[in-house]
This record gives structure tokens, sequence and C-alpha cells, in this order.
């Protein structure tokens, strides 16, 4: 047997096999053993040793559960390699690890002690591309099929890229490829948000990358923003009712200065009639109009249009009388300063008569003058002393007192007590009685008025009603224009 050295202690003798009760106890000191003993033991150690070289022989020749060793020879897309013990054919399973003697081509093939080249593929089943079966290493294939696989993925597995790992580390792929990395190492650190964009480069980060907070106060960033996951909650001014202005919550005025209190929001973004780029407040008072503003200032851009009366000589649109007999005077419409020169209301005098028309020449004495109207009543006619009796009729002509243009009125008093007892106007044509003091029973009658060539005379019956009491000391005076 060529796979063994030594050569057998062959011992052909049977000899007698010792019984159980020796095989037991062994030989001891002093025995002489049987020479049928002695030959049996050496015959059964050849025998066995016969039976050992057997088995290994046959399991040298066993490349399914003992794979085989070689190192190619050949080219580098047709390896050859010679095995011992030679196999007589190539099963499944059978395994051999080669060594290529030079890199592999495209899809090499092995030939194993000349039976058959076979192709050699990676352990997917994919024929090798040149270069991945290096000289000098060592791959391992079985025999699955027509093609010998790898037994794994030629010293590496997986899809790894340069891209893919650590720069300066090395890997392996399913291809069996030494990949080395490509992938920057880079340091981490603090990154704080700003206004522009901020890039941490791809990489491998050794150390840890921190993303400074953004705190802020919602209520301060408008609620249609979000800052860092955060939304605002400032609500956004959009004028509303009047686009571009916002209604104030409250107004207040100090002299010079209105101030407006706008609503708490975000005023940015919006188009008022000013065109873009502002935004305002605005308040609403039903007096903030023209016609309350003089015509010479300018309020906030409102020109006033009440009119502005500096003239002295300003016309009363109307009098009248107040209750208590006071003149009310109605002026224009319109500011006035007051006082002289920039305030004067101009009352006519037919204004006047029109609440007095005692506001007459007649009725002022010559040479008075009141609002314009000089005066013409020129003198007054009295009898004085004069007595009626009870019962009695007293008739008197005003020619007893001279001649007038025009009489105006006729009185009758009582000169002692100041009594006044009654008064008729010419112009007067019935013969009723006038007005009569409560005190006295006189009564004055008018009887006529006479005007003959410009000449004016009237004539009284002063009748005494009572029984019992006598009037002396009366006077009659008349009032009028005389000649």
């Amino acid at each position: 047997m060529a796979d063994f050295n030594e050569q057998l202690p062959e011992w052909q003798a049977a000899g007698v096999e010792p019984p159980e009760s020796k095989r037991t106890t062994g030989w001891q000191v002093n025995d002489k053993p049987p020479a049928g003993w002695l030959n049996w033991l050496f015959n059964r150690i050849y025998a066995v040793l016969i039976e050992i070289r057997s088995v290994v022989s046959t399991h040298k020749a066993d490349y399914i559960r003992q794979p085989a060793y070689a190192t190619t020879s050949g080219t580098s897309t047709a390896y050859i390699v010679t095995l011992s013990p030679a196999p007589t054919s190539l099963p499944d399973g059978l395994g051999v690890t080669i060594v290529p003697h030079v890199a592999n081509g495209a899809s090499p093939t092995l030939n194993i002690n000349g039976l058959g080249a076979v192709a050699l593929k990676d352990n997917k089943g994919n024929a090798y591309a040149a270069g991945k079966l290096q000289a000098g290493k060592p791959y391992m294939f079985r025999k699955v099929g027509a093609d010998f696989l790898a037994d794994s993925a030629s010293g590496g597995e997986g899809t790894l890229t340069a891209s893919d790992l650590r720069a300066g580390k090395t890997g392996t792929n399913d291809n069996g490829d030494v990949i080395t990395g490509t992938v920057p190492v880079r340091t981490g650190g603090t990154v704080t948000p700003g206004q522009s964009t901020i890039t941490k480069l791809a990489g491998i980060y050794d150390t840890d990358i921190v993303v400074a907070a953004v705190p802020f106060d919602a209520a301060k960033v408008v609620n249609d923003t979000t800052i860092a996951g955060k939304t605002g909650t400032m609500v956004r001014r959009t004028g509303g009712e009047y686009p571009g202005y916002e209604r104030a919550q409250s107004a207040m005025s100090t002299p010079g200065r209105v101030h407006l209190y706008a609503p708490n929001g975000a005023y940015i973004d919006q188009t008022g009639d000013e065109g873009g780029g502002h935004f305002g407040v605005f308040a609403d008072d039903p007096d903030f109009i023209a016609p309350y503003f003089r015509s010479d200032k300018n309020f906030f851009g409102l020109q006033g249009s009440m009119p502005v009366i500096t003239s002295g000589s300003d016309p009363a649109q109307g009098v009248g009388k107040w209750g208590d007999g006071s003149l009310a005077v109605y002026p224009s419409e319109g500011y006035r300063k007051g006082g002289p020169g920039a305030g004067e209301i101009k009352v006519s005098v037919a204004q006047l008569q029109s609440v007095n028309a005692y506001l007459q020449a007649a009725y002022i004495p010559v040479g008075a003058e009141i609002f314009g109207i000089n005066g013409a009543y020129t003198g007054r006619a009295d009898s004085d002393g004069i007595t009626i009796n009870r019962g009695q009729i007293y008739t008197y002509n005003t020619t007893s007192a001279g001649q007038f243009r025009n009489i105006y009125a006729i009185i009758v008093c009582n000169t002692s007590a100041a009594t006044y007892c009654g008064c008729v106007f010419p112009s007067n044509t019935s013969n009723g009685g006038i007005y009569r003091d409560t005190n006295s029973q006189l009564r004055v009658n008018y009887i006529s008025n006479n005007r003959t060539g410009g000449q004016h005379s009237a004539s009284l019956a002063i009748e005494n009603l009572s029984t019992t009491t006598d009037y002396t000391g009366l006077r009659v005076m008349v009032i009028g224009e005389k000649l």
C-alpha cells in the first residue's frame, strides 16, 4: 500500500483465544502463557492493522468528506490539478481547495486528474470576472451539478462598495472584491440654525452632532408660520372691512394728537389705498366731518368747511324776543372769534322794529336817536286839577292844549295818588270804555277824532261811575307831535 511507509508485522498463525477470565485479568507476574494464546494475540493485531490501512486508504480517496488541496497549473482560464489518490470521478459534493498559480482570467475552469474541465463559479453560481482569484491565495470549491461552486464568497459576502465603507478600511463583497472605503470621517459638533441653509457633509461622524434648540414665544410669531416644528399664535391682521387698515381697538386724544390703539397682531404684507408696504389702523367718529371744522384749518388731511367770519358786518339772519323781553339774535352759521372786528353781528333797524313796533321816531323825543332813528316826539299837553263829582261826566277836547300833527295817546291819571286811570289811542274808532283803574270808578270814553288841514284833535268823555266818591286833582295828558 503506497499510502504507508512501514511494513506490516505479518503473523499468520491463528493461535487459541485465551479464556474470558484471562482476558479480564490480563497477564500476571511469572505467567508463562501458552504459545497458542500469544499466536492469537499477534494474529489479531496483524488483522486489525490490515483493516486500519484499508480504511485510511479509502478515506484519503473520499474527497467529499475530506476535501483535497492542490496548487494549480495550466493557464489563467483553464486550471489543472493532480490529486493523490487520484479520484476516478467527480461526484456532487467533491471538495477541493486550490491555490491559483496565476490570477484567473474571465470564466476560468478546473480539470482534476484529467477528468474534464469544470467551470469555477462563486457561491451564487456566477462565473468569475478576471482577477477575482488571486495567485497564491487558497479558494475552496465543491462540485455542485455541472460546476465547481465556491464554498464561500471567496473571502467576503454582500454588496459592499467603496462608498459604503469608512475611508481607509477594507472589506470584500460577494464577488470577492477587496474594497477600500471612501466614506470620509468627519467631526460632529453643534449646529446653530441661522438664516441660511446649513449643510452637514456626508460622511461618518465619530462625535455627536448637536442641533441647537430654537426657543421662541409663539405669541410673537404669525400663526401661519412654523419654526422648528412650533407654530406661532399671533393673529395676522388683513384689514377685513377696510383693505389695508384694521379698526382701532380704542382711541383717545390729547391737544394736537390722536392716539389709536391697534389690536394685537401682525401687520405685514398688506396693500392699502396708498399701495403696498404699509398697514394702518383707523377709528370712526361721526363728528369728524368737514362742516364741523373751520375752513382755514386742516385736521389730519381733512380740510374744514365751516365758514370763518372775520368781517365786522355780519348780518343777523333773524331776530326774536325772549319771554322776559330780551332780544334774541340769530347769527349766520360759522366760526367767529368774538370781540371787536372779529365777531360782531349786525342787527338792522327793521329787524329790531319787527320785535318792537314802538321803535319809531314818533315815540322818541326830538333830539334823541335810537339805533339810527331820530326822535320826532315834540311835546305833551297837560290839563291839571280837573274835578269830576260822583255820577258826573267831564268832557275834554285836546284843542285846549294846542294843535297836534299827530296824537298818539291820551292818558288820564290821579296826580295825588299817582293812580293810572286809563289810556286811549286816537286810532280807536269805537266809543267803548278803556282800561280803568281797579281802585276807581272812572271810565274814559273816546268821543271823536278830528283831523283838519294837518291839525289833529280829539274829544273825550270822562265819566265818574261812583255814587259815593268825588275825584279831584285829575290830569289829562296828550302825547303827540305838537305844532
